[in-house]
């Protein structure tokens, strides 16, 4: 089982360092959680992100291409969009010609990061019927 505040910890300390990938938080996680599935992992980075992303304390943006500087930013609709789409979590190195969406702290989300773990707000996100 994934537990929900380690995996939000763990996805803003990711997205702190700079933009981060979707796909790197589920690497982040297959370290952090290493009895878990990539199908747990993949759902509870969902549901993470999701969750960082309503707080304001991530940001998105869409890279056209793997390792490229340029990107455009994702609106807070889109970006809730963008998460539940199970192909938006996939290695750009091995799918969608390199294209791929990342996340980085916001202003408040970096004040929450730094202020550690204790900081990031609680509660529960909403768990799919079937997931562990």
């Amino acid at each position: 089982m994934i537990d929900a505040e380690d995996a939000r910890w763990v996805a803003l300390d990711n997205a702190s360092e700079d933009w981060c990938g979707l796909y790197e938080i589920v690497w982040a996680y297959r370290t952090t959680f290493p009895a878990a599935s990539d199908a747990d992992r993949i759902a509870a980075a969902m549901e993470s992100v999701l969750r960082l992303l309503k707080d304001g304390l991530l940001e998105m943006s869409f890279y056209h291409a793997w390792n490229s500087k340029t990107c455009e930013p994702i609106s807070g609709v889109d970006a809730v969009r963008v998460v539940a789409v199970a192909d938006s979590w996939n290695d750009p190195s091995v799918s969608s010609q390199g294209s791929y969406y990342a996340v980085s702290t916001t202003d408040r989300g970096n004040k929450v990061y730094f202020a550690g773990r204790s900081a990031v707000p609680r509660g529960e996100t909403k768990r799919r019927p079937g997931s562990s």
